[in-house]
């Protein structure tokens, strides 16, 4: 994904921790999901992942910070919807562990007292001179 290659201020705005973060993270969940497959191994997997687990916790950390829906997430990633969802609530899960909160819910905004919405005008520009030119001549009453 593009976004692993972004400078740093955007990386951050965009997945909302910075690189170092990202790559502890990686780190962390990479060792959690040998883990997983040495304390419960199964003779066949299935078909190997399509995306990279740095992908993976990307989507992950993505859908907490802008709540898309998995379709777009899907289509950002080249995997399907389905795919998208399944690869969310795993890596969340792991990070729930890695980052020893007692619930999932505590990687959302669930438990915010307030959201305050700037709902203020701003001023449309208008031309200044030759203001015949963008002007339909239509009105615009309500009858």
């Amino acid at each position: 994904m593009t976004i692993r290659k972004k400078p740093a201020e955007k990386f951050i705005r965009m997945v909302g921790i910075n690189k170092v973060a990202f790559k502890i993270l990686t780190e962390k969940v990479e060792i959690l999901l040998k883990q997983e497959k040495e304390n419960k191994p199964k003779s066949k997997r299935g078909k190997k992942p399509s995306i990279i687990i740095e992908d993976q916790l990307l989507l992950c950390l993505i859908y907490i910070r802008r709540y898309p829906t998995f379709l777009d997430l899907g289509d950002d990633f080249g995997i399907s919807e389905g795919y998208a969802n399944k690869i969310y609530h795993k890596i969340s899960k792991l990070l729930v562990s890695i980052l020893q909160l007692p619930s999932k819910e505590e990687l959302t905004y669930k438990g915010l007292k307030a959201v305050v919405v700037d709902a203020s005008e701003q001023p449309i520009e208008r031309p200044k001179r030759k203001q015949k030119e963008y002007y339909s001549g239509k009105k615009n009453d309500i009858q």
